[in-house]
């Protein structure tokens, strides 16, 4: 009994100083990147992609089709753009390492899935999530340098706690769009697998909101003309809970013009928050698990952007269940796709987000 105190003493001890005690740290300007060049007149648009690893249980079908396998059947909206960002929940490298303790699932997606990628027309990976770190420390640097070396961008987790908020603005056809990414807090990602960037240790951005608000402000004071918040928050398989709606109306009064967040593995409502969207969840891009059998849909997010603001945001629905799509996201029939929007426009009226449906997507209008 005495010992199990002690280990709770120090625990209780340990998160005491992880919440309330962050190292200062001065976080340099926002990196300053060009756009994909792919789109050359017409509206700027921005495509946002949930949780995708081509690693796990797709490795059958990778080593049979390639790694462009998982992406090409949706290859045309996500190249349809001058930016693409997916998350990338999973470790990047070719051998294990790192944390010795035991994590029921640990990702690890090989180098060669980068060029694939970069073909499939994704631009930047959000890293802020709870798989990244699933190498240690070592693995995040490879992972880092591995995207350097493929040409992706990397938001949301750094080789220190200053790199990992730094974020990124994107200059799109005179238009710059700022990109930051957080990993909300956990017991399980502060104290027992340590994920989060403190001070000089390298790792992911915690979500709190002293610092958000000071990101968002240094972005806009670095040109930023629109800002996007990404977040890896919530439960898995889940409802709305009552942090996502917090930090929703949180990021939102701070200066975030379009929040959008993964990590939950469903799509969630849309809200409207200070005039401005909070997609809780877009659910699953190309994630190689076997997923529970709830699993069917997942969105991608469509930012479309007029006279340097957000205009309008359009989600888009994907069937990704891959015990039915074999690990290669695929559009739904139309019937599945009205269903599945009328539902997400009932349940995000509820939120103040009031969407228009389309026969393929849905519509918030700003």
């Amino acid at each position: 009994m005495r010992w199990a105190a002690l280990l709770s003493l120090t625990a209780i001890s340990y998160l005491g100083l992880i919440w309330l005690w962050n190292p200062l740290v001065a976080v340099d300007p926002p990196e300053l990147r060009a756009g994909s060049g792919r789109r050359v007149q017409g509206d700027v648009v921005v495509v946002i992609g949930g949780d995708t690893a081509p690693t796990d249980a797709a490795e059958p079908w990778l080593r049979r089709h390639g790694y462009r396998y998982p992406f090409a059947a949706t290859t045309a909206l996500l190249r349809d753009s001058d930016l693409t960002l997916v998350n990338l929940e999973s470790a990047v490298g070719e051998a294990p390492g790192g944390w010795p303790l035991y994590k029921r699932y640990r990702y690890r997606t090989s180098p060669r899935a980068l060029a694939a990628l970069r073909w499939a027309g994704i631009d930047a990976l959000t890293l802020a999530n709870n798989h990244v770190m699933d190498d240690g420390r070592e693995g995040l640097a490879v992972t880092l340098d591995q995207l350097r070396r493929a040409g992706l961008v990397a938001v949301g987790a750094g080789a220190d706690a200053a790199e990992a908020r730094r974020g990124t603005i994107f200059a799109l056809r005179g238009t710059r769009v700022g990109v930051l990414a957080y990993l909300e807090d956990s017991w399980m990602d502060s104290l027992y697998w340590p994920s989060f960037a403190w001070g000089a240790r390298p790792g992911c951005a915690r979500l709190e909101a002293r610092h958000a608000r000071d990101d968002i402000a240094r972005l806009r004071r670095a040109g930023a003309d629109v800002v996007i918040v990404i977040a890896h928050w919530g439960r898995t398989y889940a409802e709305v809970t009552a942090v996502q709606r917090c930090y929703g109306w949180f990021l939102t009064a701070v200066g975030a013009d379009l929040v959008v967040g993964h990590h939950p593995h469903l799509p969630q409502p849309v809200a409207r928050v200070h005039g401005r969207p909070v997609v809780f969840s877009v659910g699953n891009y190309a994630f190689g698990t076997p997923g529970r059998r709830v699993l069917h849909y997942g969105m991608l997010v469509r930012a479309v952007l007029r006279g340097r603001r957000l205009r309008r945001v359009e989600l888009v629905p994907l069937l990704v269940q891959n015990r039915r799509v074999a690990f290669q996201p695929q559009w739904p029939p139309p019937s599945e796709a009205s269903a599945l929007l009328r539902d997400l426009a009932q349940r995000s009226a509820a939120y103040g987000a009031m969407l228009q449906v389309l026969p393929d997507r849905a519509l918030l209008e700003l």
